[in-house]
């Protein structure tokens, strides 16, 4: 695996020789070199590939459910994640053991600044170190925000605001607070603020990994639900969508037992005996009745609707079915 600090060094070198580039994410690991790598395919007229940029699904049937106002305005984006699922060291290595023997230490680091080799910056942990690595949000962001950035039409951020974990060690009988400035934390949220651009209002768009993840919304808490590991939700100031980890993924919980009982006109839709199935929520369907005709559609069958619609006023929960 090519460590994510070489990325962008062997693509512009390759694309400068002529030669066609086939790329895996990230495309650099530092904002100027993934624009000299931009500028460089633009310039070299080479054929280039984006390995992740065609796996992120759609958000056809998200972006409906938001122009049909089934939310209301979009507010905020929160996307969450299970990693990092790599040891996340917050210390430099103080030992130097040898060198493997057959392994290119020198050009494993490549453009990196030079230092002794250690075992906890190879293999798949190289993503949790500053120089090597962008992270969690570089590892799974480009899966998940990627379809979001574009449909959303998002640029530039205004603002960027990070809330790391902290770590603490103990050195003669005191706690002392780990100043880390090499590796990326062991958790953290990030809030991305966005202005209004075209036909869009102004957006909040949020980042968690290492186990944080957003507030339980309410609609969840009635059946005692939690949030999955890894998801995503839109958020408008009249109601939520909630999906997988790519806003095209539905859930795995059969949480949609609290999709809104009054939606004009939007829809659900799952995999239902090799075959699509589409349930239309009528702007008169019950609650209790759209509760009944999903569970004979769907149950047990791990083909739930691919998207849940959560709206704060109505509940498939039968103590709190509409008439």
């Amino acid at each position: 695996m090519t460590p994510d600090h070489q990325h962008a060094t062997i693509a512009i070198a390759a694309m400068k020789k002529g030669k066609h580039v086939v790329m895996h994410k990230p495309i650099a690991n530092r904002l100027y070199e993934a624009r000299q790598v931009l500028e460089t395919a633009r310039t070299a007229k080479v054929a280039t590939h984006f390995i992740p940029w065609d796996s992120n699904g759609s958000m056809d049937l998200v972006m409906a459910w938001i122009k049909d106002g089934a939310i209301g305005t979009l507010r905020e984006v929160h996307n969450w994640t299970n990693r990092p699922v790599w040891p996340q060291y917050l210390t430099l290595p103080a030992d130097q053991p040898p060198v493997p023997q057959g392994f290119d230490w020198d050009l494993w680091l490549g453009p990196a600044l030079d230092r002794p080799y250690h075992p906890n910056y190879t293999h798949n942990v190289f993503r949790g170190w500053y120089d090597f690595g962008g992270g969690s949000i570089a590892d799974m962001g480009h899966y998940s925000l990627w379809v979001v950035f574009r449909t959303l039409k998002l640029g530039a951020p205004v603002s960027v605001e990070a809330r790391p974990s902290g770590a603490c060690v103990i050195v003669d009988h005191v706690s002392h607070k780990i100043r880390n400035d090499y590796s990326f934390p062991l958790a953290s949220t990030i809030r991305f603020k966005f202005a209004a651009r075209e036909d869009m209002g102004s957006l909040d768009l949020y980042w968690y990994d290492g186990g944080m993840r957003p507030r339980t919304p309410e609609e969840l808490e009635v059946d005692n639900k939690e949030l999955e590991a890894e998801g995503m939700m839109f958020v408008g100031d009249k109601g939520k969508i909630l999906t997988g980890a790519l806003p095209s993924q539905r859930i795995k919980q059969r949480t949609w037992r609290w999709c809104g009982g009054v939606v004009s006109a939007a829809t659900i839709t799952g995999q239902h005996n090799g075959g699509r199935t589409v349930v239309l929520l009528n702007s008169v369907a019950k609650a209790q009745d759209l509760y009944l005709d999903l569970e004979r559609n769907y149950a047990g069958e791990q083909n739930a609707p691919r998207l849940l619609l959560l709206h704060a006023r109505y509940y498939l929960n039968p103590a709190h079915s509409t008439t």
